[in-house]
């Protein structure tokens, strides 16, 4: 069985994927001008973490798990902010529920390749290594 904090993750997705497909056959106002400023500021903070983060991506699953958290925010920020220039400059409100699907969807599969070696991790299995160069 899965942990709580993934069953509840993947709760959440699918909630969003309902919520996106009511929003996309009826839609709603969205203001465009708050929803750029909104993703803008969040797009910057998400750029600095993962520049900050990348050097030490590949030090531990931990810091892989939190390099990729904030390199798919930052790629969900420049879809909101390519999505509120659309609906700024084109009153095409059916992008913002799309880009929520697209999102959670993103966020799906990219938890599945965490969720994998996470359980491989608790099963105790053999790790990737290179037993020629470890030979002396």
């Amino acid at each position: 069985m899965l942990p709580l904090e993934i069953r509840r993750c993947f709760f959440i997705l699918i909630f969003l994927i309902y919520e996106s497909f009511v929003r996309l056959f009826h839609p709603s106002a969205i203001h465009g001008h708050l929803m750029l400023i909104i993703a803008a500021v969040g797009l910057t903070g998400n750029v600095a973490s993962v520049f900050l983060l990348h050097a030490h991506s590949k030090e531990g699953i931990n810091m892989k798990t939190a390099y990729l958290h904030l390199l798919s925010y930052t790629l969900s920020s420049v879809a909101v902010v390519f999505g509120a220039l659309l609906i700024i400059f084109s009153d095409f409100t059916w992008v913002d529920p799309l880009i929520s699907i697209l999102i959670a969807l993103y966020i799906i599969y990219e938890s599945f390749s965490i969720l994998k070696e996470s359980v491989g991790i608790l099963m105790e299995s053999s790790p990737n290594l290179d037993f020629e160069s470890i030979k002396m």
